[in-house]
């Protein structure tokens, strides 16, 4: 899914602001996100929205799985030539373990622990087999034939007992006697079954139908298929909430997150997510709330399920999609002080030159960002502004190694030249404040930049050399030009 909201970068038009705090009372524990695009998996702080890392994943991650007690976490990396490998990730270490390579067994995507937690399922979507994979020893124990095409999404009964694939290709949901490693049964079900779960205890299967845009239920016991919900655009997945009374639904091209009563099937309400391309879905074990990727913002929707409405946001990398919580709280890492060059911190004008210097150069090209953070104060802040769709103004404020790890990955693989056009300052002792208008290119020959705006930045000499405090900003608009004033110095 193509992500429609430009990320922030350092004086780039910042589209996906969050429209509400990332702190909320009461919510703690951290996500595991995976981000398409840029191939990596973003860890997050929940009680304080703070990007823990953002750790490099095989090419277009996809699902994530996590261990009971947060201490693992598993990625399908499903795109690629081939496609064939997962990622594990030592969560409170905040490092990747270890990749496994699955060898012939191409297209990895949907994923579930296993009771006892050291054993994964898989899809092989290429390759038409439901993998049970050691995630110690990266060793395939068992590939069992799906007997179908397009075998994406896997959902697994509380007790590893059984399983369940819905095969977009064969429009069938297939039933697995792990134990026995044999594809048992399959149903026949609306098309292009790709949404699939299992209730923990076994007795129904809900998938979601992309064809009909609707969610049917299997009872495996009479093999019966009825169904529970219609006019989705897109049923993109299904969550059974703790106490298995309610079912959460997000809607890809609906927008929206839809709440169903499990035993009725009665729609209970449903939250817009406009603009937001709904995906991944994960829920604390008390069932209080809810997480939501939200594909074309770039951030994670936190949900009050017993009110039905977003109460915060998280930032993720570009195009999250697969989401897994742990209530287990990870240690931040500690600051980097990073690399300070004299000559960088000499002069006001020359840390000025160093901040845009360190952010620019072409695609694929690594920065040095450990020179970056020696340019900012301890506790600094870059702080992008934007504008919602009903004309109001909000802010996101960073630390420096959120930029770093959140459009850090951004700037190297598309390239970006960020140069001064203009400043004007003003200094009082030992403070000063620059308006430093700038334009951004993707490549220093554009002639054309595809950006320009105004970064605020305040800045400190201690009587030893400059620091950058803050760096605040806006982006021109034809109704918001850059005054004359601030083109020249």
């Amino acid at each position: 899914m193509q992500r429609v909201a430009r990320a922030a970068l350092l004086g780039v038009t910042f589209l996906a602001a969050p429209a509400l705090p990332a702190q909320v009372a009461g919510v703690s524990g951290t996500l595991v996100v995976t981000n398409k695009n840029p191939s990596t998996a973003t860890i997050i702080d929940v009680a304080s929205g703070r990007v823990l890392a953002t750790l490099p994943t095989g090419q277009g991650p996809h699902e994530v799985a996590i261990t009971r007690d947060g201490r693992y976490a598993v990625v399908t990396d499903y795109q690629g030539q081939p496609g064939r490998t997962l990622t594990v990730i030592d969560v409170p270490a905040l490092r990747v373990a270890r990749t496994i390579d699955l060898g012939q067994y191409n297209r990895p995507h949907g994923i579930a622990f296993l009771a006892g937690d050291s054993i994964v399922a898989v899809t092989s979507e290429a390759t038409s087999n439901l993998l049970l994979v050691s995630i110690a020893s990266g060793a395939v124990v068992k590939a069992i034939p799906t007997g179908a095409r397009g075998s994406h999404m896997v959902g697994v009964t509380a007790d590893a007992s059984r399983a369940y694939t819905g095969n977009i290709g064969s429009n069938t949901v297939t039933e697995y006697d792990l134990r026995a490693g044999t594809a048992t049964r399959s149903w026949a079900v609306p098309d292009q079954p790709e949404a699939i779960n299992v209730r923990p205890d076994g007795k129904e299967v809900w998938v979601g139908s992309n064809s009909t845009g609707r969610v049917s239920v299997v009872n495996p016991e009479t093999g019966t298929v009825t169904t529970a919900a219609e006019g989705f655009g897109w049923p993109y997945r299904v969550l059974f909430s703790p106490d298995n009374k309610t079912v959460l639904l997000p809607d890809l091209r609906g927008d929206a997150l839809r709440f169903v009563d499990r035993d009725t099937k009665a729609e209970l309400g449903r939250i817009a997510m406009t603009g937001g391309v709904p995906q991944g879905i994960a829920i604390t074990p008390d069932g209080r709330f809810a997480f939501e990727s939200m594909s074309a913002q770039a951030r994670v929707a936190i949900i009050d399920v017993a009110k039905r409405q977003v109460i915060g946001y998280v930032a993720a990398g570009e195009t999250p999609d697969g989401v897994a919580y742990t209530s287990r709280a990870i240690a931040a890492p500690p600051r980097h002080a990073g690399t300070v060059r004299d000559a960088d911190v000499a002069s006001m004008d020359a840390i000025v030159a160093a901040l845009y210097d360190v952010i620019s150069g072409p695609a694929g090209q690594k920065r040095d960002w450990d020179r970056m953070r020696g340019l900012f104060a301890p506790g600094a802040r870059l702080i992008p502004t934007g504008r919602r769709p009903d004309s109001s103004y909000v802010m996101r404020v960073l630390t420096v190694d959120d930029y770093i790890t959140q459009v850090g990955p951004q700037l190297e693989r598309a390239g970006f030249f960020e140069r001064e056009i203009g400043r004007t300052t003003e200094q009082f002792g030992a403070i000063a404040q620059a308006f430093s208008s700038y334009e951004s290119k993707r490549a220093a020959t554009d002639a054309t930049p595809f950006a320009r705006g105004i970064n605020s930045i305040q800045l400190m000499n201690d009587g030893k050399r400059w620091w950058v405090v803050t760096v605040f900003w806006d982006s021109e608009r034809p109704d918001n030009p850059i005054p004359p004033k601030f083109i020249s110095r």
